[in-house]
């Protein structure tokens, strides 16, 4: 029988620092490195977030699974918040901010960007880094801990103990809204998308963890989202 863990890492951010200028606002996505047993070893590279558009507290969607985690044994793992810069590798800010939280994952999880962020020559600006120890946030008050970014704001890590492989089927299911509130003015029809939450128990409480954000439906008031 193996004595180890896999477990499943989800974060978060506040009060961001906006480094994209006064007209518009920052792209946040993360980065999850694994150091293992000292903070000294080399990163390995084991998830990417998807981009979270303009917005300075996003609560990112993609869970990264953490193997080889043993009881009793620090396991450092250090996450780097980036604001994406579309222009920078070609792409459309407006249109990808359309696209599920998935497929947003895909711009940033490609072998491409890895070797980039290898060499240090990632095209995007850095918001921060924080490093983590797996053992002290399962310790800790609902398994969340949070450390302060370089640039301001902070990073929220929740660490629980796997259930699965991330792989054992797929819930399909397709909604849509009909004659929903405009919440803007001016002639103007709202962008409407919709987020899906995961209830997580703990000894301290129930809290909400965020699992899908869906594609944005420009100026829609009767969306059908993609199933």
């Amino acid at each position: 029988m193996s004595n180890t863990s896999r477990l499943q890492l989800s974060l978060s951010a506040k009060s961001l620092t906006n480094l994209a200028g006064i007209l518009n606002t920052s792209d946040p996505f993360a980065v999850i490195t694994v150091r293992g047993d000292s903070q000294d070893n080399p990163p390995v590279i084991v998830g990417q977030t998807e981009v979270v558009y303009n917005s300075l507290k996003p609560q990112w969607s993609t869970v990264i699974f953490l193997d080889g985690y043993k009881f009793g044994v620090p396991h450092y793992v250090e996450v780097g918040v980036f604001d994406f810069q579309a222009k920078q590798v070609g792409e459309n800010e407006k249109n990808l901010a359309k696209q599920s939280s998935e497929q947003g994952r895909l711009i940033t999880s490609n072998e491409s960007t890895r070797d980039l962020l290898r060499a240090g020559k990632l095209p995007h600006k850095v918001m921060g880094t924080a490093l983590f120890e797996l053992g002290q946030i399962l310790g800790a008050k609902g398994n969340l801990a949070s450390k302060s970014l370089q640039t301001g704001g902070v990073l929220f890590a929740h660490v629980e103990r796997s259930r699965s492989d991330g792989s054992h089927g797929v819930m399909k299911f397709q909604l849509r809204g009909i004659d929903i509130t405009n919440t803007r003015s001016l002639g103007r029809k709202s962008n409407p998308f919709f987020t899906l939450y995961r209830k997580v128990d703990s000894p301290m409480g129930a809290t909400w963890s965020s699992v899908f954000r869906s594609n944005v439906i420009k100026s829609n008031l009767n969306p059908k989202w993609e199933a």
